[in-house]
This record gives structure tokens, sequence and C-alpha cells, in this order.
């Protein structure tokens, strides 16, 4: 095996001890015994948690009218919660998540018809996410060891630039709970509408890099530091902007160039080969086209910004940010062209339409949290489940089409808790 650069010694000699050759500290959560993080009190904790649960029945009360208007075309703010059959207003009282639904058992008070189960599950369920994920991004020690390390251990450049330690794991768990409620409302409208709503698609694609950075990127260990800084012999750094824009940017552009090209790909492959009873029309071109510039223009301005961060902020922190912006901006591109590609190749192939639009769209704000193996585990463990079931469902007959957004979302965060460990055992020895 090829020796490691000594620029790899530097960031695995930070990543161990916490100490850089320069003299200065770099905090590194996925370390045995080297968080700085001071962890609440075990009765601190209860209380966080139990907070956190019940704001988490709140959020679900709300994902419950989003996920209802949403798909309907119709606004999430007004008017207020209202009986959906005799159009009844609800009292306040009516509206407190889990007790206004025990309180009406189960029926609304003035037309007397049944109120789904559905929306008191659904707030039980967001509230112990809620509760869960602030439990691990709070005390990250009690994740069982079987997820090894992952984003919620909080990320290391805020830990380095003498952030108060509360507001890493507040950061990290936000962006994390932002994730899930996400994938969550994604989920059930593709199960129950089979489509996935651009206002969400599109706009966590803007705001998905500023979330993932907030977090801890497993994908570090992946990024060719060389980019970014040189270390001599004798542990002096240098840092190294301009390889870096070099290398970020002929990437980029590389895969916009390409991305633009594909059109009058896209156009002939679902033109010509789409199934009869699904033709292809002149409105889904248009659709496709729009998505398509919306993401490259996210993008770069994404791309823009990771420049500004590496050329402006001097330090271990800089170096980090920088990097995680990066691994952000490659793993959306990972993800669009993932499934962009199974698209395409897919609809030759069977002669029908082979991936739906809205899960390129779903997959690629995902690569900024998991970078770009991540994004790739995902897809093979949303592949894999998809299969499994499909295999169960043929087994017992049943003809139930699952569409691919839940699968991508269980695959998302399957890819969080076992990536990781996966690529420490099968992949990194390869790649070395």
């Amino acid at each position: 095996m090829a020796a490691a650069s000594p620029t790899r010694n530097w960031l695995q000699a930070a990543s161990r001890t916490g100490t850089v050759s320069q003299g200065e500290n770099l905090p590194w959560p996925l370390a045995p015994g080297s968080s700085r993080l001071a962890l609440p009190a075990m009765s601190d904790l209860a209380i966080a948690v139990a907070i956190a649960g019940v704001f988490g029945t709140l959020i679900g009360s709300f994902l419950n009218v989003v996920t209802w208007r949403m798909p309907r075309n119709q606004s999430v703010v007004t008017p207020p919660s209202r009986c959906p059959v005799c159009g009844t207003g609800l009292s306040w009282w009516e509206n407190l998540p889990v007790i206004g639904w025990l309180a009406l058992r189960g029926h609304c008070r003035h037309c007397d018809t049944a109120i789904h189960p559905r929306y008191l599950l659904m707030e039980l369920a967001v509230g112990a996410l809620t509760a869960g994920v602030v439990l691990l991004c709070l005390d990250p020690v009690a994740v069982p060891g079987v997820l090894g390390h992952g984003p919620w251990q909080g990320a290391p450049w805020l830990m380095k630039s003498g952030w108060p330690g509360w507001l890493v794991p507040a950061l990290s768990a936000s962006a994390l709970l932002t994730l899930v409620w996400y994938l969550l409302v994604a989920s059930i409208i593709d199960l129950e509408h089979t489509i996935i709503p651009d206002e969400l698609s599109k706009g966590m694609q803007l705001i998905a890099p500023v979330l993932a950075v907030c977090t801890y990127n497993c994908a570090i260990g992946t990024f060719p530091i060389d980019w970014l800084v040189r270390i001599n012999e004798i542990g002096h750094a240098t840092p190294t902007p301009g390889v870096f824009s070099l290398w970020l940017v002929g990437i980029v552009g590389g895969a916009a160039l390409l991305l633009w090209l594909s059109e009058a790909c896209l156009r002939l492959v679902y033109e010509r080969y789409m199934a009869p009873n699904e033709p292809w029309t002149p409105d889904d071109t248009r659709g496709v086209v729009v998505g398509v510039r919306w993401f490259q223009t996210v993008i770069a301005l994404w791309t823009v910004l990771t420049l500004i961060v590496a050329w402006s902020l001097p330090g271990v922190a800089g170096v980090i940010l920088a990097m995680q912006l990066a691994l952000a901006v490659f793993g959306m591109l990972a993800g669009w062209w993932s499934l962009y590609l199974v698209g395409l190749i897919g609809t030759v192939a069977f002669r029908r339409n082979a991936m739906g639009f809205g899960d390129v769209k779903l997959l690629a704000p995902l690569g900024a949290f998991l970078g770009p193996f991540g994004v790739l585990y995902a897809l093979a463990f949303a592949s894999v489940l998809g299969s499994v079931i499909g295999i169960v469902l043929l087994a017992l007959r049943r003809t139930v089409q699952i569409p691919f957004g839940p699968y991508l979302a269980l695959g998302a965060i399957a890819a969080m808790a076992l990536a990781p460990a996966v690529h420490a055992r099968l992949l990194a020895p390869l790649l070395n």
C-alpha cells in the first residue's frame, strides 16, 4: 500500500488528537475521546428530550396540514384548520395535537364525521422522531455502537470556530429535524398522490447545503484535502485556494455543461421511447427543463459561496467548512446524476418511464448531507429495500405499486447510520 501524503497524515493526526503541528486545536467528533462538547446532565437531557417531543407533536399537527393541502395546490397557511366536510373552523382546543383528537373521540364536533386516525398517528410519530433526533444530538454516546459515527455528532468547523458548546448540537439537531420532516412529508405525499411537489424538493435543494454544514458529513474522510492545503514534511501548512478553485469549478462546470447538453437527449429519449399509454408532451419537457435550470442555478450559487469561503476564511475552521460545502455540492450533483441517468437508460431499455423526475429532485438535496459516496449508498439501500418489498408483495400476490420516494427516504436514513461502517469495511480498502 502506498504511503499516505503529509497532508493526509496531518488530517488524520488532527482527527485523532485534535492537534495540528501549527499549534492549533481541532476538535473532531469522530475521534473516540476527542469530543469537546459539554453533554447535559441526565435530568437536563430528559427535560430537553421531553420538550422536544411535545414540540414535535405541534410540528406533526402542521405537517398534517401540509400533506393534505400541498398536493391539492392549497395554501398551508390560510384558511385556518377546519373540518373538510362541513367546513366549520376548529376552536383552539380542537387544534391541540393529540389532546384535540382524543377529546373529540375522533369525530367532528359539528357534523360527527369521523376524523381519520392518521392525524393522531402523524402527531405522535413526529413527536417521537423529534425527541429521538434531539437525544442523538445532545448525547451522541447514547447511539448504539452498530450505528458508529453519523451527522448527529455535530459540525467540526463550528466546534473549531469557538461557538458556544450548546449551539453545536442545537444546530445539528435543527438541521437533521428539518431533513427528517422533509422526508416524512415527501414520502406521505408520494404514497398518496405519486408526486413530490416542487415546493418541497426545490426549496430543499436551495437550503440543503447550509443545513448540511451544521452536521457532520461522514464523507469528509474521502475528500482530497490536498486541494485545500499543503503540508510539508516538517508540518508547515500552506493554504491552496487556487488549486481548490480549479478543481471545484472544473468538476461543477463539467457536470453543469453535461446537464445542459443532456436536454436534447432527454427530449429524444422520452418522446421516442415512452409507452403509447403514457405519451410525453411538450409540457412534460418544459417541466423537466425548468427543474434542470433551477438545479443548475442552485449549484452555481453554492459553488460561488464555497469559493468565497475557501478564499476568505483562514485557519482549520475555514478549511473544514470549505470542504463540507464542496462535499455538499458534489453530493447534490451525484444524487441528481445517478437517478437522472437511471431514468434515461431505463426508459430506453424498458420502453416506459423508468424514473419519476420528482425522485431525481428528491435525491439531489440528500446528497448535500451524505456526500457523493453516501448518496450512492442511499440509492443502493433504497433499491435493495424496494426489491425485497416487491418480492414479498409478489409472493403474496398483491398488486400494490409503491412509489420510489419513500424508499429513497428510508435509504437516506440507512445511509446516514450505516454507510460509514459499510464504506470502511468494504470500499475504503479498495480505494486505498
